[in-house]
């Protein structure tokens, strides 16, 4: 073998060389464009995921809010109730001491036999 054919040899193996790193390479890049997408479409579905149970939050808090606002609304006529009826019964009793003329009857009694002797 002469010197050219060894340095062509030499040479060959070089070129191959490189072309299996070339290879191993474009290899390598594929596998990680395919890790790439695998992860893309897991972190859509965790936002996906996420969005869906936002919602459904807020609408359980919205209900939940309007529930509470309904129950207030219900205490608060009941308790505007009693005291409508309370003072309407307070009214009755006073009326029926004051226009019925028993009080006065009364206190005019008292009066004439203290008075009176």
């Amino acid at each position: 073998m002469t010197q050219q054919e060894v340095e062509e040899k030499s040479m060959e193996s070089i070129v191959q060389d490189h072309e299996k790193r070339i290879l191993e390479l474009e290899n390598s890049y594929r596998e990680v464009k395919k890790e790439i997408t695998v992860v893309q479409t897991s972190q859509s579905k965790i936002e996906n995921m996420i969005y869906s149970q936002n919602t459904e939050q807020k609408e359980l808090i919205n209900r939940h809010q309007n529930e509470q606002r309904q129950l207030l609304d219900t205490l608060l006529g009941h308790t505007l109730g009693i005291k409508k009826e309370t003072n309407k019964q307070r009214k009755d009793i006073l009326i029926a001491l004051f226009g019925g003329g028993g009080v006065f009857f009364l206190l005019i009694e008292a009066l004439q036999k203290w008075i009176g002797g």
